[in-house]
């Protein structure tokens, strides 16, 4: 052990007066007690003196106290041990009996009542007055060891010892005085092992439950252990293993480890030559040699100076962590948290003269232990890490601190050693614990070109932060175990790796991998793809897209990478696409193909069409500048491929409004206008209900001057005027007649707009047969009509004649017909007469008979006649509301009650016309108007209306 390193992992104090609850008697108690044996657990330390007293030590507000002191036994007591709640005592009591005395521990605490309620196991009938030379306990309290002087041999005890008192015994032989005992536990509980030791030999029992007979596994009797120089010890043997501690024996050659089926294990040599103490203590074992024993002739008293050292025992992990020296080391004792030595006192003098005998005081030490991260960083400043995994590893560190032990031993093998495989291995053990960053690994590796390993670190940082990314969604808690970020950063860096070591089927592999297939992103398959493309590596970016079904890439590395638009074209064509995704992808690149092999995507456009029951409006955006192809396809979808001889407008009830505009459209702008695209777009148009976007199409019709559009709009809609004005324009004569002949009824004033166009003509010198041919037919159909009288017409041809000089175009004009017409609406003046007067004496009658009426309202009773309501026709009830034009109503069924609903139409009708007579007989101005001749109005007419006012 001379050769261990040291590091000080333990700190030495004294329990002084000051750390005394009470300073004067439990200071003075402790220090001046002859202890015999003492243990302890997180909450107490019980202390056995030689007089049968039991001190129980413990802690409150910071201070030590005793919490209490009661007489076990009468004479002395041996042993004292705690297991599981449970404290179980031996001594010697009145008439040297030696009794087990057992006490029921809750929580740790002995509660006062349970010190008179102990269980006590009366031993002296097997015992007799036989010397004890240890004493041990297996941890479930059921089996009890004792070793004897006198007769060389152990006994054990079975049995629950609290309740009953009767028990099973067995005993072992020896052929020397027992010097150690304990109980292994094994992970079966019907097994148990006891080890034995002697002076000069170490044995092992197997102790089956059910047998209860001890069966020797194997006896080593090449040397044996002194008193107080055995104890049992965690083991480092496999986790899986049965048995979990081992048998740890102080000789003089040294530490001698026993396991209790395979016998000797392993030795460790020491420099200490006389040891008289062994204790363990978590992984640490604690040594206490005698280094100098001598008599002090002067005082009469002896001072043994022990040296106590602590080493970790582990085969990976030996070093020493305390070395000190103590005065008369008695005890070693785990309790309260805390590592204690006990120091016993002696007798320091005696003085002849008063016969007064003076001692030294116990002295109890506390050894503290160094924090766990204070022990870790003593190891990484001494560049010692694997030690430091494993005593993190041993004290079940927190994962976060294991995982930091590790990132910093590979920064260490990285940046000093250069060893980046080792390192490489511990940066991804950490992976699953580390919390931080991952920057500077990666770093560390590229500061030195190791893209190798940068690739590999990448590779399982992406993995596990996919995997828990995938748990964390199929957990119904949303908290994720992620402990590292990943960013599009990392993911960057790796394909970029991939790509510039020309590794891309690596790439491919990467990201095919079953394991976290479904954690994989769409930005992070993008960035893949982009990435081939930059390299030119279209062909893995052409798998990576087709396994990922990113159709969008696919076809554009197609058709811009490698220029191929007929696989493109292909792929579209796929029957494991969805119509949505084909007709997402043809409006995309459809535009592209067209321009590229229109006659391939035209039919692939028409097989969706057809096949698949698309509208052609969607593929409108495909064909902009290509009118001919869009006008091709759609003959083609309406006449089933040409197999039709003709277009039926019923075919085209598959197209739209907006469809037919903008077809009409891309109809008109060709050089070669076909007439029968307009035709049937106009009249499909026509079919569908509630179009009301003429004016639109009627724009298109006019700034491609298309004119039968445009006639054929305005007569569909009513238009007269429109398309009076596109007759002019195109000097349509036939048109203009037959036009004229088919709404003149409904409108007359088409005739007068043209009776005055063709006169406006003649006048400027259009003085063709044609134009007075159709001027007299004009006349005719006017004067057929009652829409103007002759002399109106006069009028009209004087307004054009007074302003033309040329006598020829005069004597062409044709007022002979006039004439004519004049004749004969002289001929039927006296018919008309007699019809006036008529209809003079009727309205006479029915105005004295008006008079009539109103008198009798005024003058005499209204008998009313009705029953019923006129409105719901129910049985009239009170309230109830009659009219003098005898009609009768219910309050309720009346919105207005001061009106007859039923006459008051009428009425309003009347007075209306009334006002606008009187109106017109007020209006001078338009009377001296039509003095002057600027209204064209039939004079005797407009004379006769102000005359009938005057006489209202």
């Amino acid at each position: 052990m001379e050769s261990f390193r040291y590091f000080p992992f333990f700190e030495k104090n004294i329990v002084d007066r000051d750390d005394f609850s009470n300073k004067v008697t439990d200071f003075e108690t402790l220090g001046l007690s002859s202890f015999i044996t003492c243990t302890g657990n997180e909450n107490s330390l019980w202390l056995g003196s030689g007089d049968g007293n039991i001190i129980e030590l413990s802690i409150l507000d910071g201070s030590f106290t005793i919490s209490r002191i009661w007489k076990a036994y009468e004479i002395t007591v041996f042993d004292i041990k705690y297991c599981q709640n449970t404290l179980i005592t031996i001594g010697i009591d009145n008439k040297s009996i030696w009794k087990i005395k057992v006490y029921d521990c809750e929580d740790g605490y002995i509660i006062s009542k349970n010190i008179e309620k102990y269980n006590e196991i009366p031993i002296y009938e097997d015992l007799g007055n036989k010397s004890i030379t240890v004493f041990d306990i297996c941890n479930d309290s059921q089996i009890i060891g004792l070793g004897t002087m006198d007769d060389f041999g152990v006994y054990i005890l079975y049995g629950n010892f609290f309740g009953k008192s009767n028990y099973l015994k067995y005993m072992i032989e020896l052929s020397e005085p027992c010097t150690g005992i304990h109980f292994i536990s094994t992970n079966n509980d019907n097994k148990y092992y006891v080890m034995i030791c002697t002076k000069s030999s170490v044995s092992s029992y197997l102790i089956d439950a059910y047998t209860k007979v001890p069966k020797l596994t194997f006896c080593d009797n090449m040397g044996g252990s002194k008193l107080n120089c055995n104890v049992l010890a965690p083991g480092w043997i496999n986790e899986n293993d049965d048995i979990q501690r081992i048998l740890v024996i102080f000789r003089d050659e040294g530490l001698f480890c026993y396991h209790p089926i395979y016998g000797h294990w392993s030795a460790l040599p020491t420099s200490y030559s006389n040891p008289i103490f062994l204790a363990s203590y978590k992984y640490y074992l604690i040594l206490v040699n005698a280094s100098i024993c001598e008599v002090n002739n002067n005082d009469n008293n002896n001072t043994s100076l022990c040296d106590v050292t602590i080493c970790h025992y582990l085969p990976d992990l030996r070093c020493i962590c305390y070395t000190g020296e103590f005065n008369n080391v008695s005890h070693i004792i785990y309790g309260l948290n805390q590592l204690f030595i006990l120091c016993s006192g002696n007798i320091k003098s005696l003085n002849s003269s008063n016969d007064k005998i003076t001692t030294t005081p116990n002295l109890l030490f506390y050894l503290t232990e160094l924090s766990l991260y204070d022990r870790i960083m003593m190891f990484v400043k001494k560049c010692l890490f694997d030690w430091a995994l494993i005593i993190a590893a041993n004290e079940k560190a927190p994962e976060c601190v294991y995982g930091q032990i590790q990132r910093t031993y590979g920064d260490w093998l990285c940046n000093v050693k250069h060893d980046f495989n080792e390192a490489l291995s511990l940066y991804l053990k950490c992976l699953d614990t580390f919390s931080g960053d991952t920057s500077h690994v990666i770093y560390n590796f590229l500061a030195n070109d190791r893209f190798d390993e940068v690739i590999i670190y990448l590779k399982h940082c992406i993995h596990i932060y996919r995997c828990e990314s995938k748990n964390t969604k199929n957990r119904t808690s949303l908290k994720s175990n992620i402990t590292f970020p990943i960013g599009k950063d990392h993911v960057n860096l790796l394909y970029r790796l991939f790509s510039q070591l020309d590794r891309m089927d690596e790439l491919f592999t990467f990201l095919t991998d079953e394991k976290q297939n479904e954690a994989i992103d769409s930005g992070e398959i993008e960035t893949a793809i982009e990435m081939c493309r930059n390299y030119k590596k279209y062909d893995i970016a052409i798998q990576i897209a087709e396994h990922f079904e990113q159709h969008e890439k696919l076809i554009s590395i197609y058709i811009e990478d490698k220029s191929c638009p007929i696989e493109a074209l292909i792929y579209l064509q796929q029957t494991f696409l969805e119509d949505t995704q084909k007709l997402a992808l043809i409006l995309k690149f459809g535009p592209t193909l067209i321009n590229k092999i229109h006659k391939e995507t035209t039919e692939f456009i028409k097989s969706l069409v057809i096949n698949h029951c698309m509208s052609i409006d969607v593929f409108l955006p495909i064909f902009i500048n290509q009118d001919k192809y869009l006008l091709d396809m759609t003959w083609d979808i309406l006449t089933d491929n040409c197999t039709k001889s003709e277009l039926n407008i019923e075919d085209m009830n598959i197209i739209s409004q907006e469809m037919c505009i903008y077809l009409l459209q891309v109809s008109l702008r060709q050089k070669e206008i076909n007439e029968i695209w307009p035709q049937k777009l106009l009249e499909r148009l026509s079919k569908f209900d509630n179009f009301s976007n003429w004016h639109s199409v009627l724009c298109i019709c006019s700034y491609y001057n298309y004119n039968k559009g445009i006639l054929y709009i305005t007569q569909h809609c009513g238009l007269y005027q429109l398309a009076l004005i596109q007759y002019f324009r195109n000097k349509d004569l036939n048109g203009l007649i037959e036009f004229c002949m088919q709404f003149g009824n409904k409108e007359t004033f088409l005739w007068l707009e043209s009776l005055n166009y063709i006169i406006g003509m003649i006048c400027n010198g259009y003085c063709s047969q044609d134009y007075l041919d159709v001027l007299i037919n004009i006349i005719q159909q006017i004067y057929i009509n009652k829409l103007l009288s002759p002399l109106s017409i006069l009028d009209i041809f004087s307004k054009y004649l007074s302003n033309i000089e040329n006598q020829d175009i005069i004597n062409k004009i044709p007022l002979g017909c006039i004439k004519q017409l004049l004749i004969q609406e002289i001929q039927e003046s006296p018919d008309l007469t007699k019809e006036n007067q008529s209809s003079i004496n009727s309205d006479r009658e029915e105005i004295i008979k008006m008079r009539k009426d109103i008198k009798d309202m005024n003058s005499s009773p209204k008998i009313l006649h009705s029953t019923r309501c006129n409105q719901c026709h129910l049985p009239l009830e009170l309230p109830t509301i009659h009219f003098f034009c005898d009609h009768s109503f219910h309050r309720y069924c009346l919105v207005q009650q001061d009106q007859c609903p039923l006459c008051t139409p009428e009425y309003i009708r009347r007075i209306k016309l009334l006002r606008q007579r009187e109106s017109n007989h007020t209006n001078k101005d338009q009377f001296f108007k039509f003095l002057k001749g600027d209204m064209n109005n039939n004079g005797l007419d407009y004379i006769a209306k102000c005359i009938g006012v005057s006489f209202k």
